[in-house]
């Protein structure tokens, strides 16, 4: 079965130069066409000084679709921030890691999206810790490290320059039928600017699902995941065509912003055109590969048991059929070479990676 997509939507946005805000295509408000222009997205929107309309909630969009960038450098570049490459790091870096240098990279991405590499990572963590204000009863100081940044006062400096308000006044803004609460995991919203066939996705999902790491059952998908070195349990079910509910039974929520990263991605919710799902990680989806390559239709059967074998356990889930951690680059490190040529390739590439 296929995952079928509405045309139009291209994650173009609407600016007001008399409002200094910037809209969804479809706002019902009604500016003066001679004070309006259309720019790519909201990350270039959010550059040029504009903030987010706080009636049609284009902060809700993704900042970039990374389709809309051609050139395979930005591109590379995309994934790397929205795996939170720049927490902590710096452009140098990111130039460094896809070939190019910081200054070449800036220059390719004022060309396809209009934005620095650092605007569309601040941008990410502004919009995520946004959401969390609205939809969880998470502390402002606990939002900030859920983000990804580095304190509370850097995410008031953002926050407030990205929305012309603090993280507090931004709370009380917010609807409470809009919130959740934290027990029975942290709850949260994605929502995608284009439709969404949820069965059909879920469908896909259940027929590539390494077993014991990942399971659908009564329309919901769940996998393990780790964060800060201990495990937890990711659940995503489709709520209708535009919108994604995600539960975090999460043992901390530092970090928060890259696990809802891996869902977007899981589901190509930042995507244009392109058919869920993708890879929960880079990793993950080389050791898919190959094992596709090796075993053939046996693929399945083969990650199981490695996961079984090394990944890290996660108690309290079996009964939703999730039990492993799919295995990490340093847990792989200690595969036997001499098991056979799946073994050996995975060896060849995690021996030297104990420290990723």
């Amino acid at each position: 079965m296929t995952v079928k997509w509405s045309d139009g939507g291209s994650g173009a946005v609407n600016v007001v130069h008399t409002t200094g805000i910037y809209c969804r295509a479809g706002c019902a408000g009604r500016p003066n066409p001679a004070n309006t222009a259309r720019l790519r997205s909201p990350a270039e929107a959010e550059a040029a000084g504009f903030r987010p309309c706080l009636r049609c909630r284009p902060d809700r969009l993704p900042l970039v679709t990374r389709s809309a960038a051609t050139d395979p450098v930005v591109a590379r570049a995309l994934i790397l921030i929205g795996d939170g490459f720049l927490d902590g790091r710096a452009e140098h870096d990111l130039g460094r890691e896809v070939g190019v240098s910081a200054r070449h990279l800036r220059r390719l991405f004022a060309d396809a999206v209009g934005a620095t590499p650092s605007q569309v990572a601040t941008g990410r963590r502004a919009h995520f810790a946004r959401a969390l204000l609205d939809e969880t009863d998470l502390t402002v100081t606990e939002i900030a490290f859920a983000a990804g940044f580095s304190s509370l006062r850097s995410m008031n400096e953002v926050v407030r320059s990205t929305f012309r308000a603090s993280p507090t006044e931004l709370r009380r803004k917010r609807r409470r039928r809009d919130a959740s609460s934290i027990d029975g995991g942290l709850r949260l919203t994605l929502r995608a600017h284009r439709p969404l066939d949820g069965d059909a996705v879920l469908h896909r999902l259940a027929d590539r699902a390494i077993e014991g790491v990942e399971s659908v059952r009564d329309g919901v998908y769940r996998r393990a995941t780790t964060v800060c070195g201990h495990p937890g349990v990711i659940e995503v079910e489709p709520v209708d065509a535009h919108t994604i509910g995600v539960v975090a039974h999460l043992p901390a929520v530092t970090g928060l912003i890259d696990e809802v990263a891996r869902v977007r991605r899981l589901l190509c919710l930042d995507e244009l055109g392109v058919t869920p799902p993708g890879p929960w990680s880079t990793f993950e989806r080389e050791v898919r590969e190959l094992a596709d390559r090796v075993f053939g239709i046996r693929a399945g059967a083969e990650l199981a048991d490695l996961a079984r074998r090394y990944g890290t356990p996660v108690d309290g889930a079996e009964h939703a059929g999730v039990a492993r951690v799919f295995p990490t680059p340093a847990q792989l490190g200690a595969v036997r070479p001499d098991d056979g040529p799946f073994h050996r390739a995975l060896f060849e590439r995690c021996a030297p990676s104990v420290d990723a």
